[in-house]
């Protein structure tokens, strides 16, 4: 924002072409200042539609059930399992399951980790293997 006035005469004679780029760096100082998480949920609002699932996690793997839907995945399906503050994710493909660890009593969430780490194969990419967690 400075730099008109600092390569071209002073105040009374900024540089006119740097000049003209002030509006741009403008524009890129306050998107600088938006966090990826406020741009995410401006972009992702309409998709939250509200609509409840239901995940039944046996041995078999996880079963989940809406008013418009009903799936089954067997526990080969998933390649990785993501385990963060307040949720673990499932990845198969390139969908995941989210499963907010509010909805598990300490019981639950200790056995449904116990469930994916005996059955979730996961890619380590250091060693170029597959191994179970």
């Amino acid at each position: 924002m400075i730099a008109p006035f600092v390569t071209g005469g002073g105040i009374t004679h900024p540089d006119q072409f740097l000049l003209g780029m002030g509006p741009f760096a403008l524009c890129f100082f306050v998107w600088g200042f938006q966090s990826p998480r406020h741009r995410a949920r401006k972009v992702y609002a309409d998709a939250i539609t509200g609509m409840e699932y239901e995940a039944t996690i046996t041995e078999d793997g996880i079963t989940t059930v809406s008013s418009v839907a009903r799936g089954e995945l067997k526990w080969a399906a998933f390649s990785r399992v993501i385990e963060g503050n307040d949720a673990t994710a499932l990845v198969s493909d390139a969908v995941m399951y989210v499963f907010p660890k509010r909805a598990f009593s300490p019981e639950q969430l200790e056995a449904f980790k116990k469930l994916t780490s005996a059955h979730v194969p996961v890619w380590d990419g250091k060693n170029r293997t597959v191994r179970l967690i």
